[in-house]
């Protein structure tokens, strides 16, 4: 695998001998003594702290030629261990009693997913492809709404989630004709059930288990929105267009009830800007947050400062104004959580000098899940300086726990 990874960077000019080479170096000179091999930061490392979270970065398997590297990384992402060359923004989830990671993904139309096993030594983790990206979904193949025209299909998932038990797949996906214009019917948030084998792997979806739980009305434009499972059952947080303005989006929350009955939906949070990429997590213990806390990113777009944030609410304290209780405020360009309960994502820089412009980082960053110091500096995880560059926003996700774990009970 070090082999894999080496950077081949041989260089063209005339040919040097070794005698050639040790002109004018003194022997036992430190230049010619072996260079110890690094340490990785893994040794030591248990299952207490890894893996925390997974992360995707472009990596050279030969010379000139590259790969998305898929990466498992402890809490302080000093330890990381290669586990696939798949690209995507991903989902992932990790059984502690098993020792199991699993990633989900998108390819084309199709759901994808990927399994590996970990065990643990005196030099740390030790990470095993089992399988991956194996297909568990054909999208096209879920049966249409009755109002929905018969020649028309659900077109490719985006931002697929596992729910916090595991029982159940989550997805926006778009409804239309098939020739790629998939917006004629708006976008749909569809749920549907999981299943799983002896040796812990994701079932094929069965598509009639499959169930429209709410669609967005037909949009102009692709506002990125992103669905994401509360940390409370039944709940799924978006984000599309406002009703205050539909050129900005909103925060809104997906309750799902018993069928035949509808979704109950409602809308949160608004600041005027464009709120993206949702994501849930229980409030911790001691605080005033009710149940579960929600932070939301807010692009800021080309041609302002781009001085981008992300913003944590108490989802359960927002008033008919659309204003939101906020439990911290950070300049980052995504948004995940922690095991342990941070907030992380990709960082940004701070505005320049006389400038109030603002980067996308090089770095994955964590903060305090709740925080008032917009100041605090933030724990850099990972740099990811991708060659070519290709930073990725949403190719960090913290692991939410494993295939089935306990859910606080809703306010």
């Amino acid at each position: 695998m070090n082999d894999l990874l080496r950077a081949s960077r041989a260089g063209v000019g005339p040919t040097l001998s070794i005698t050639t080479l040790l002109l004018g170096v003194a022997v036992g000179s430190p230049a010619l003594a072996a260079k110890p091999t690094p340490p990785d930061g893994c040794a030591g490392v248990t299952e207490t702290t890894f893996p925390a979270f997974v992360f995707t970065k472009t990596i050279e398997v030969s010379q000139n030629v590259f790969a998305t590297g898929t990466f498992l990384a402890d809490r302080t992402g000093k330890c990381t261990r290669l586990i696939g060359t798949w690209p995507g923004s991903v989902d992932f989830r990790y059984n502690g009693d098993a020792n199991l990671a699993l990633v989900l993904d998108t390819s084309g139309n199709d759901i994808v997913v990927g399994l590996s096993s970990v065990s643990f030594g005196p030099n740390g983790p030790v990470a095993t492809p089992l399988s991956g990206p194996t297909s568990i979904l054909d999208t096209t193949a879920i049966p249409l709404p009755p109002e929905v025209p018969t020649h028309w299909k659900f077109g490719g998932p985006e931002f697929n989630r596992v729910s916090p038990d595991g029982s159940q797949l989550l997805m926006k996906v778009g409804l239309g004709t098939g020739t790629g214009e998939e917006t004629g019917f708006g976008s749909s948030i569809v749920t549907c059930s999981l299943s799983y084998g002896t040796d812990s792997k994701i079932q094929a979806i069965v598509p009639e288990t499959c169930r429209e739980v709410h669609r967005y009305a037909p949009l102009g434009d692709n506002w990125h929105e992103i669905v994401a499972w509360g940390a409370l059952p039944g709940t799924i947080y978006s984000t599309h267009p406002s009703s205050a303005n539909p050129m900005r989006n909103s925060l809104y929350r997906v309750t799902v009830q018993p069928p035949p009955a509808p979704s109950v939906v409602e809308e949160l949070f608004h600041t005027g800007g464009i709120l993206m990429g949702a994501r849930a997590n229980v409030a911790p213990p001691l605080t005033t947050v009710n149940g579960e806390m929600v932070g939301v990113f807010e692009h800021v777009p080309n041609g302002s400062t781009r001085c981008s944030q992300v913003i944590v609410i108490d989802a359960y304290n927002c008033d008919a104004s659309l204003n939101s209780a906020k439990v911290n405020q950070k300049g980052m360009r995504s948004i995940t959580w922690l095991p342990d309960g941070r907030l992380a994502g990709r960082g940004q820089t701070p505005p320049k000098k006389g400038n109030a412009t603002c980067l996308e980082g090089e770095s994955f960053v964590a903060y305090p899940a709740i925080d008032s110091n917009p100041n605090t500096l933030p724990t850099v995880l990972a740099t990811t300086p991708d060659l070519p560059y290709n930073l990725c926003r949403t190719c960090m996700e913290g692991s939410a726990g494993g295939w089935v774990s306990s859910i606080a009970t809703p306010p």
